[in-house]
């Protein structure tokens, strides 16, 4: 089958042997972009109710599988291809920034939608499905603190987004606090651990 603006998703069914295996591979023409795939043995799948998922991101999916049942059972396969995408930059240089994986959640229950990390260009693309409202996070890294679209700090405070969408990222920089822990006596306290807190909240920082 094939997938086309107009037509995002699609459902097969494969039926196979008993001992038998299948192989799931997902080609595309197109030269970006993000899909994902479902399977149900038995049961048509859903994007939040399935068996097994193709494990990849952007359009390089494959998914093997294989039937152990003792007899022939068919197989359910969703193929979504909507996605939202996006760059990460750094909010101080403006330059993308590799490697920050962001990721979609389903807005109704939390549930994990889909992860992709970014490229040399900063781009990311997650393959989600439409119909749904999802929050989208970039997680941080060593220099850069994460955050929920649109420059919110909180899972509960992302705005909702819908596919196919983009979501642009600009991360801020981390700062650094130096210091010295001491006794009262004055002698070194070892061992100690500091940890930064929002403004007046209690949410830790790092």
């Amino acid at each position: 089958g094939m997938l086309t603006p107009n037509a995002r998703s699609a459902y097969f069914a494969i039926t196979v042997p008993a001992g038998g295996a299948l192989f799931l591979n997902l080609s595309s023409q197109a030269t970006g972009g993000a899909a994902a795939i479902f399977v149900g043995a038995g049961t048509l799948p859903t994007a939040q109710q399935h068996d097994q998922r193709a494990i990849g991101s952007g359009l390089d999916l494959n998914l093997a599988l294989a039937n152990t049942s003792g007899g022939d059972r068919t197989y359910y396969v969703l193929v979504y291809g909507d996605r939202i995408d996006g760059t990460v930059t750094g909010d101080d240089t403006g330059q993308a920034i590799e490697g920050i994986c962001a990721r979609a959640l389903f807005a109704e229950d939390g549930g994990f939608a889909d992860i992709d990390c970014t490229n040399a260009e900063g781009r990311y693309a997650l393959g989600v499905a439409p119909g749904f409202e999802y929050r989208i996070e970039a997680g941080g890294n060593e220099n850069y603190a994460g955050e929920w679209a649109f420059d919110k700090t909180s899972e509960e405070d992302a705005d909702l987004v819908t596919s196919p969408g983009v979501v642009d990222f600009g991360l801020v920089r981390l700062g650094q606090f130096t210091g010295t822990l001491t006794l009262p006596d004055g002698s070194p306290a070892a061992f100690a651990s500091v940890s930064p807190l929002r403004g007046q909240s209690d949410e830790h920082l790092g």
